[in-house]
């Protein structure tokens, strides 16, 4: 019986494709779209951690669950300011979570990290004022990014208030004095659209976020609200370019790390990731080949910084391990059109 349903599916699906125009515009559709994301002209993405000089620091910390999804910035002392998350959703084999408790509970534990890798860990990320009840983010905040602007500590993350069985996030905006939040501003929910993973651009005269990459969607923060300055639109095709880590100064220029839509391949997810550059008008410029950090599957990058001639990204490893990697700036420029931005 099972050979005959199978039999039967693939007798329909051919007879789809050749009656149906548009079962084989879907087809070429996807088709495009895989070797779009995927590179496959130039086979699979391959490993930074392979790059000569490349260095790769764990970080480990003493918490109930495991931490993951770091983000990095520079102190203006030689030294970084890191956040990473834990939560009581635990993510097993890179597809499933296991609900270690009723009502999700997320946590950013704080960090500094010299330019040799050596890391402490400081303390909880103090978000009591957005965490209470009825508040966007009253179960925390997920995958802080810390960035800087005119000398103060920022941030941008995914508030999150649990809804039965759901957890819907708003975009939120926030300013660090120390390890406290103590300014914050909520961004949207847009129907059909999940409002994750805004990027937060420095060197800028205001707090700027990019809502997409491609075609850029400028946010700023005006007079304590934050404020469209693009009409982008999210696509109706899967979003090629999902945020990542901030867009920092870069000659004339800003760049990213940002991942692509996920593919799933044996049963596990794939982020694979690649470089985004933006000019001074935050016009989409270039978007390398894609890439890996350590090893195929679910990574997801939160941090970049360049310091003493090396490039230093943050990410996490299938949602249960943290990761820093220094390698040579001659990695990034070989991937690169330009010579010079």
């Amino acid at each position: 019986m099972i050979i005959g349903k199978a039999a039967r599916a693939i007798v329909d699906y051919v007879s789809n494709l050749l009656t149906a125009p548009n079962e084989l515009k879907r087809l070429r559709r996807d088709f495009d779209h895989f070797t779009a994301t995927w590179g496959s002209t130039t086979g699979e993405p391959p490993l930074l951690a392979d790059e000569p000089g490349a260095v790769v620091c764990r970080l480990v910390a003493d918490t109930p669950h495991p931490i993951f999804n770091p983000s990095l910035v520079a102190t203006g002392e030689g030294t970084f300011l890191g956040t990473v998350r834990s939560s009581n959703f635990v993510k097993f084999a890179e597809t499933t979570h296991v609900r270690e408790a009723e009502v999700y509970d997320v946590r950013s534990h704080l960090f500094r990290l010299t330019a040799d890798l050596d890391c402490e860990f400081i303390g909880e990320l103090d978000d009591g004022a957005v965490r209470h009840p009825g508040s966007p983010a009253e179960n925390g905040i997920e995958d802080c990014r810390l960035f800087r602007h005119r000398g103060d500590i920022w941030g941008v993350g995914s508030a999150v208030r649990q809804r039965g069985r759901g957890l819907p996030v708003h975009p939120i905006l926030f300013r660090l004095d120390g390890t406290k939040i103590v300014e914050h501003h909520f961004g949207w929910r847009t129907q059909g659209f999940i409002e994750k993973n805004w990027t937060p651009v420095e060197g800028r005269e205001t707090p700027t976020l990019l809502r997409l990459l491609s075609p850029p969607d400028v946010i700023e923060l005006r007079d304590g609200e934050l404020v469209r300055l693009s009409d982008a639109r999210p696509s109706k095709e899967p979003l090629l370019l999902r945020g990542g880590t901030p867009s920092i100064p870069f000659g004339r220029h800003h760049l990213a790390v940002a991942h692509l839509a996920p593919r799933k391949i044996w049963g596990r997810l794939h982020y694979p990731h690649c470089f985004v550059v933006h000019d001074e008008r935050l016009r989409h410029v270039e978007t390398s080949e894609p890439f890996y950090f350590r090893r195929p599957g679910l990574e997801f990058a939160c941090g970049l910084q360049i310091h003493g001639g090396d490039l230093f990204v943050s990410y996490g490893v299938a949602d249960r391990a943290a990761e820093v990697m220094r390698l040579p700036l001659a990695a990034l420029e070989k991937r690169l059109v330009a010579a010079r931005y």
